[in-house]
């Protein structure tokens, strides 16, 4: 009995044991299960964290975005976005030249590509009827020194832009309630440029013109040290302005004085201005200076009728623009290093700050230099000189403006990234709205033979077929994809063809006429909710009628000067003949023939003001202003979160119009 007790106790504690091993094994089995569903909880809700993160900072570089570019569109100055066409005068106009002021230039070039688009247009912190915040623009001024006499006191010269901001102190800095705003895409990077338009400090006794002065009537800008420009010291001309050193106080006073003062012609460096380049003779030799653009720049009155000169709304004036031909500079030309002759284009928007404020860069005080030949000078926003020809490095720096010794590759000069915006950006898409199409376009869509008249449907309003000026345009990429606000000086310095590149219409002129000559080009008709054709003597019409004037007199309105109602000048595309169209609102019947409505034996006199009622014969006929403004855009931007690798896209839709 006893070895048998002993025998059973011993199988029980197998047995027990046994158990023991098997729940040490479910217990881990059970801990490694909890410690993966942990682990695989705490890594959801790490990805949710960074998920939520990266849609935090999206959401905030969206809005951010979306503040700065909306901001700019509601202070547009051109508030009525309308072509001008040749010779428009305010006092005749039938659209108000008030909410007509600077300009708006849309540039997509390639069709088929999202990354060169290009807008640009005038602003004005004064401009409240979108947006009431009247905060002006601010940018960078230098401190200007009058060669003639040394003076470095700011009280005793103010019209300089240093004092632009109210403060006679040395701030590097100045303010204006007008600007010029440049949105483009490069090396993935979204760039916003702002170039300042001078607004002087208001003073007793008159307003400061533009153009920075000194007290002694020196011109800051001159590169001369004689105040009285004479002509006979003209070997003394250098094209510098002169800044002053570090400030210092002598011994044992509290007068400041400077130290070694600075001479550049390095514009953009030390100023965020809107300039042009002028070219003063002395003694028969040619020079170049910077002049600043002031509020009468804004203005496109007729200058023919007393309207400035020098407009902002006249192309070649603009920034970015060629001084000698009205041209957008947009594009590289990069030279094939196996093939001299082969050229390839690539689009580079707007020169950088990081290559404006280059110490070879100098325009538009003087022409750059080439970084690997200082001899050799050029115009840099002239595509089409040979030695204008850039190509950039890996960060996206023309080469010849990266601030560093030649065959290396710099960041740019000491204001690179300033004018950076948005970063990994894949994607810069800008449409107009199309009110024939009721849809966004791209101006110069669809294909165009003008050979023999045909194009590609459906054409609207920006349909290259629809392009009036293919003269004008991004430098070398001259293909009808641009719009543009224009100006209506008669000579459009320098653009020979007057024309803007696109000029909606509510009614588009009819192919032919009956019994005559077909008018040039492609006007080709649409289906439009009313018949539109060219008045006829004696014919019958209805009230709702829509009628142009003879097509007689408007091939006979070709004399110069133009006066931009029926003239077709000589452009062998649709012309500015139809600015005006003339609708029928009621009819009687004067003869009592049984027929009324019938036109007189000649052509009426047609008015050149809208909305004038006016009768001939049998019919009473009112004025329509036929064109039509630009009402919105849409602007597409799809970016990349550069952590998470997740991409978003904004779409805005700016509206063009006030109501």
């Amino acid at each position: 009995m006893h070895v048998m007790n002993k025998t059973v106790n011993h199988n029980r504690t197998n047995s027990s044991q046994g158990f023991t091993l098997v729940e040490m094994l479910v217990s881990v089995a059970l801990v490694l299960l909890m410690m993966t569903l942990f682990a695989s909880v705490l890594q959801m809700a790490t990805d949710s964290v960074s998920k939520q993160q990266t849609l935090s900072e999206n959401d905030q570089k969206a809005r951010s975005l979306t503040t700065v570019i909306r901001s700019d569109f509601q202070k547009r100055t051109l508030r009525n976005v309308q072509p001008f066409f040749a010779g428009e005068q305010s006092a005749t106009s039938p659209t108000n030249f008030g909410d007509r002021s600077g300009y708006f230039y849309v540039s997509t070039n390639s069709s088929s590509s999202s990354f060169d688009d290009l807008i640009q247009f005038t602003v004005s912190s004064d401009q409240i009827q979108e947006h009431k915040d009247i905060f002006p623009y601010f940018g960078r001024a230098g401190q200007l020194v009058d060669r003639t006499t040394g003076s470095v006191v700011l009280s005793g010269n103010v019209n300089q832009p240093e004092v632009d901001d109210g403060s006679l102190d040395r701030n590097f800095l100045a303010t204006s309630p007008d600007a010029e705003v440049c949105y483009f895409i490069r090396n993935g990077n979204l760039y916003r440029r702002q170039w300042l338009i001078r607004h002087p400090l208001p003073v007793a006794g008159g307003e400061l013109e533009p153009q920075p002065k000194a007290f002694s009537g020196t011109d800051f800008m001159s590169g001369y040290t004689d105040a009285t420009d004479d002509a006979s010291k003209s070997s003394t001309f250098d094209g510098l302005f002169r800044l002053p050193g570090p400030t210092v106080f002598d011994a044992g006073t509290t007068t400041p004085s400077t130290g070694d003062d600075v001479l550049s012609n390095d514009f953009y460096r030390y100023f965020d201005f809107s300039a042009y380049p002028t070219f003063p003779v002395y003694a028969g030799n040619t020079f170049q200076k910077a002049t600043f653009h002031g509020n009468d720049s804004l203005s496109n009155e007729n200058s023919l009728t007393g309207g400035p000169l020098v407009s902002l709304g006249k192309p070649a004036y603009r920034s970015g623009f060629d001084i000698s031909d009205g041209l957008s500079r947009e594009h590289l030309t990069l030279i094939d290093l196996n093939n001299a002759s082969s050229l390839a284009v690539g689009f580079m928007g707007r020169f950088l700050h990081g290559e404006t404020s280059s110490p070879n860069f100098n325009y538009p005080q003087q022409p750059s230099h080439l970084k690997n030949d200082t001899s050799a000078t050029v115009n840099p926003l002239d595509i089409d000189a040979g030695n204008a020809r850039y190509a950039t490095n890996q960060y996206g720096i023309i080469t010849h403006f990266n601030a560093t010794p030649a065959g290396a590759s710099g960041r740019g000069g000491t204001r690179a990234v300033e004018d950076l915006l948005l970063s990994n950006v894949h994607e810069f898409k800008i449409e107009l709205w199309d009110e024939q199409l009721n849809s966004f376009v791209k101006p110069g869509y669809g294909s165009y033979n003008s050979g023999n008249g045909t194009f590609s449907p459906p054409l609207g309003d920006y349909h290259i077929a629809r392009n009036l000026n293919r003269s004008f345009g991004a430098d070398n990429h001259l293909t009808g994809t641009v719009f543009d606000s224009w100006h209506p000086d008669n000579q459009v310095t320098p653009q020979a063809n007057q024309l803007p590149p696109y000029q909606p219409y509510s009614q588009y002129y009819p192919p032919e006429r009956p019994n005559g000559p077909s008018p040039p080009g492609t006007g080709g008709r649409l289906v439009d909710q009313v018949a539109v054709n060219y008045w006829q003597a004696a014919t019958p019409y209805s009230v709702g009628d829509v009628v142009f004037p003879d097509f007689s007199q408007i091939v006979d309105d070709r004399s110069a000067p133009a006066n931009g109602l029926f003239d077709l000048g000589t452009d062998t595309l649709q012309g500015q003949g139809f600015q005006f169209a003339y609708r029928c609102v009621a009819v009687t019947d004067i003869d009592n023939d049984g027929t009324s409505g019938e036109s007189g034996g000649s052509a009426p006199v047609w008015p050149t003001t809208d909305a004038k009622r006016f009768t001939e014969n049998e019919v009473t006929w009112d004025s329509i202003d036929n064109r039509r403004s630009l009402k919105a855009v849409r602007i597409t931007i799809r970016f990349q979160n550069q952590k998470s690798k997740d991409m978003r896209q904004l779409t805005l839709v700016m509206p063009l119009t006030d109501s």
